[in-house]
């Protein structure tokens, strides 16, 4: 099985002469625009290395430049196996949000009660309240 090191935020963005941002957050200049600002942002995301230009430049020409490909930027998804669904943190937030469903009111908060329902009905596992 091919296995390969995902390059970081921080190790692209010295490709690019990337200055830091914040906790793996970069910023540097394309070097397919003639834009006089920084429009390369470089970021570590959860399975690999986001690189996005502002100005609208593809990031596989902006790769080409050191020749790095894209498929290095990111986790070799075929070497994690993805394990079964378990809906027992899924049956235990349906408990939470019944319990406290007055207080469920952010969008965010909604959404995930929603996202976790749904995962349920995915799995067979949705009880409805009687």
């Amino acid at each position: 099985m091919e296995k390969w090191l995902v390059i970081s935020a921080e190790d692209l963005s010295q490709f690019y002469e990337g200055r830091r941002l914040g906790d793996g957050k970069y910023v540097a200049y394309c070097p397919l625009c003639v834009s006089n600002s920084e429009t390369l942002y470089i970021t570590d995301g959860r399975i690999g290395t986001l690189i996005y230009c502002h100005s609208g430049c593809d990031k596989e020409d902006i790769l080409k430049e050191h020749d790095i490909q894209l498929f290095q930027l990111f986790v070799n998804q075929k070497s994690k196996p993805k394990l079964p669904y378990d809906p027992t943190d899924d049956l235990i937030a349906v408990e939470i949000i019944r319990a406290n469903r007055n207080e469920i009111t952010s969008e965010s908060d909604i959404a995930w009660a929603y996202s976790v329902k749904e995962r349920l009905i995915a799995h067979n596992h949705w009880k409805p309240k009687l």
